[in-house]
């Protein structure tokens, strides 16, 4: 059952959360996703039956939080991952990110480096409001944003929202430019190779701009964006149990 939690900002986070042992896992969806999406589905009920801790929330402007298309911002998912797992999440925790939940993996991972333990990137999309500004849309695309502000969803925004802000606000948050992303907790970055809106690339570049001596990079054949196949949620599965091994072993 899904709770709420107010912001300091007054806005109100829907969240769902279960008891459980160890490391609370925590789920941070997608752009234009929500704590009810397959994959975070499917690790819930791992979760569940493995008897551990897990939390999730819909980040402003989607699910059943607070907030329309101009409020998804890169800085508000960060500052909304922030406030809800330091009031709520009173134990080491494993952010499980996916695409722009990845994103908010790394950053929240190398601000509370002391709680948490290691991270797991799921088609991490690190820095894709700069890539798509700067390939994907046109400078018809640019110019309508800048005086509509939000277009889309549409073909020619990729089936997505987009806000100028989202835009703007994203350069505050750019990792991959960095010589290196200071955290040195384990990671797993599981990527497709036929991901067409995050190449695999981007996951082995990210492997190697982390710190950390103990960052793996997956790569699964056939495999597109969603990481929904029935081989690709088994090697999820793997991947969070992998994790919590690691740092239940960890002195």
């Amino acid at each position: 059952m899904s709770e709420s939690f107010r912001k300091k900002d007054g806005r109100l986070l829907s969240y769902e959360k279960i008891e459980g042992n160890g490391p609370c896992v925590l789920y941070l969806h997608g752009f234009m996703s929500s704590k009810q999406a397959y994959k975070a589905s499917f690790i819930k009920e791992f979760c569940i039956k493995t008897g551990r801790a897990y939390f999730a929330f819909d980040a402003t402007g989607h699910g059943e939080s607070d907030g329309g298309f101009e409020d998804i911002l890169v800085g508000n998912y960060l500052n909304d991952a922030l406030e809800i797992s330091d009031a709520l999440i009173k134990t080491p925790f494993i952010p499980v990110g996916s695409s722009l939940g990845g994103w908010i993996a790394v950053l929240l991972s190398v601000l509370r480096p002391e709680k948490i333990p290691g991270f797991i990137g799921l088609a991490p999309a690190l820095d894709f409001t700069q890539e798509v500004w700067d390939y994907y849309l046109t400078e018809e695309n640019k110019e309508e944003l800048r005086t509509k502000k939000v277009i889309g969803p549409n073909e020619k925004t990729l089936g997505y929202a987009w806000s100028y802000r989202l835009f703007e606000e994203g350069k505050n948050h750019l990792l991959l430019q960095k010589e290196t992303i200071p955290y040195d907790g384990y990671a797993l970055l599981l990527n497709g190779d036929k991901d067409e809106q995050v190449p695999f690339q981007k996951a082995l570049k990210i492997r190697e701009k982390l710190s950390s001596a103990n960052a793996q990079t997956w790569i699964l054949k056939g495999a597109g964006h969603d990481l929904s196949r029935p081989q690709d949620l088994q090697t999820i599965r793997k991947a969070v149990e992998l994790m919590l091994d690691f740092v239940s072993a960890k002195p």
